[in-house]
This record gives structure tokens, C-alpha cells and sequence, in this order.
């Protein structure tokens, strides 16, 4: 895949942020826990300066993962509201694609 896009596994992940950021959160890129995952998927979105673990990470369990500031600014690009009816079709599987050339 081109390196101008993000990965199906980067836009999944992406689009789980996309989801609790606007469903949970408002919108309020400053909240915390807007990804629960495991440190070997989230490591590319780390490696790109979007997340950054909460606590310390743990290997081969799940662990809660923050915007970086350069995350805030690259989501701020995102912020929409969303329906309950919204929130339903991302949990159960639609992945969003997300614009790579937007990053800080």
C-alpha cells in the first residue's frame, strides 16, 4: 500500500478513535482513553506521533491509549457529531479512511 495512505489496520484503528472521540467525548480531543488496544497494533499509530500509551504499556494485553498533541490536531480535522445510529454501524465493523496528508 502507498505510504500516502493509512493501512486497513491503521484506518481501523483510526476509526475506533474517530468513534469514541465524537460519540463519547464530544469531541473534546483533550479527554483521555479514546483507544483500547493492544501495544503490537497501536505501535504504527505510536510510530506516527497520533497516540501515546496512558500509563505504561503492558505487551499482549490491551491498554488505553491518548491523543499526542500532534493526534489533537490531526483529529481536530474530524470532529463531527454523531448519532446513536452512527456510533452502532462504526462499533460493529465500518471502517472510516482517513486522510494521511492531513498529519502535522
Amino acid at each position: 500500500m502507498s505510504k500516502s495512505k493509512f493501512t486497513f489496520e491503521e484506518n481501523r484503528m483510526l476509526t475506533e478513535i474517530y468513534r469514541r472521540l465524537n460519540f463519547f467525548h464530544k469531541g473534546d480531543v483533550t479527554r483521555p482513553l479514546v483507544l483500547l488496544e493492544v501495544p503490537s497494533r497501536a505501535k504504527c499509530l505510536i510510530s506516527m506521533g497520533i497516540i501515546r500509551p496512558s500509563l505504561s504499556e503492558t505487551p499482549r494485553v490491551y491498554n488505553w491509549y491518548d491523543l499526542t498533541l500532534k493526534g489533537k490536531e490531526y483529529f481536530k480535522n474530524y470532529i463531527e457529531d454523531i448519532q446513536l445510529s452512527e456510533n452502532e454501524v462504526l462499533f460493529n465493523g465500518e471502517i472510516k479512511t482517513f486522510d494521511k496528508s492531513l498529519l502535522p
